[in-house]
């Protein structure tokens, strides 16, 4: 490495010269071998076709001193574009971020070992994995919220700009990126938290999330009071948002669903509600429960 003109943070234009590796005199003296060596192939291919025409040579002669110069030209081109290569430019516009390399460094061989990090401030994207039952569900151009550490009092609108088309195996998530709009200075490597609505449940019937506990089976059960008893309920749920969850299965609309007192119950066992904040008036044998009607509810079905 004989010349490296970039640092980190120095912006750059496309086309700008980052760097010069010192091979230029060995990759010269190359080339000059190669192209005296076309002039030979050149001079033979021309002598052979003027036997051919004198003499009658036969032609697989006239082939084969072609072949050779056709070959010589080719490795000539090689090594002229490989001349080429040991200037380093920007591809683009954007901004120094990372270097690998500094003046006086010979382990550049590696053809995967990189140089020097650059990229454009106006194409830094929001990375997010989507769990993978959300998965089929998005859409190109969804509105998103984004809330950045660095501007913890700010939320940024923005929208899903790219989706894409396969499942991380061991994560089971999607990837998505997504594009803020407005002006803001992003870096790489920030963090980012987002908000996204994937779809709408129209009509859900949800409860608050205190009603439903998980059984050492991992099944879900909620409690729900008929007649002056409690009694248990194996509920499938849904999506959980903002202290409610989705009941998908197991409770019906106008169900009156226990919310309290909930650890201490068991099916069929005598309730009372409380009502007020003076609990003096239990009922004798009863836990000291609070019902809440199941409702039906919009609900938005998205990962948050």
């Amino acid at each position: 490495m004989v010349s490296l003109r970039v640092r980190q943070g120095d912006r750059v234009r496309t086309g700008d010269t980052l760097l010069v590796i010192g091979r230029r005199e060995g990759a010269e003296a190359q080339i000059a071998s190669l192209l005296e060596n076309v002039h030979k192939e050149e001079a033979n291919l021309g002598r052979v076709k003027r036997l051919l025409e004198i003499n009658g040579n036969s032609k697989e002669q006239f082939e084969q001193a072609k072949t050779a110069y056709e070959l010589a030209k080719a490795r000539l081109v090689k090594a002229q574009e490989s001349a080429r290569d040991f200037s380093v430019v920007a591809p683009w516009d954007g901004l120094t971020s990372q270097l690998f390399t500094e003046v006086g460094d010979y382990n550049y061989t590696n053809p995967r070992r990189p140089l020097i990090e650059i990229y454009d401030p106006t194409s830094l994207v929001v990375r997010i994995s989507v769990p993978e039952r959300y998965a089929a569900h998005l859409k190109y151009k969804t509105p998103v919220s984004v809330t950045l550490d660095a501007y913890p009092d700010t939320v940024f609108g923005a929208s899903i700009s790219r989706i894409y088309p396969y499942l991380d195996e061991r994560m089971r998530t999607r990837t998505v990126e997504v594009t803020i709009t407005g002006n803001v200075d992003l870096m790489p490597g920030m963090f980012a938290r987002t908000r996204l609505q994937a779809g709408l449940i129209e009509s859900a019937l949800v409860v608050p999330t205190q009603a439903i506990t998980t059984t050492p089976d991992a099944k879900s059960i909620a409690f729900v009071m008929s007649d002056g008893k409690a009694w248990r309920r194996v509920v499938r749920t849904g999506i959980e948002e903002d202290g409610r969850v989705q009941i998908t299965d197991g409770i019906q609309p106008g169900d009156s669903v226990i919310i309290t007192g909930i650890m201490s119950l068991s099916d069929g066992r005598p309730v009372g509600i409380i009502r007020g904040e003076n609990k003096s008036g239990v009922v004798p044998n009863a836990t000291e429960p609070q019902a809440v009607k199941a409702t039906a509810t919009n609900s938005p079905d998205g990962p948050k």
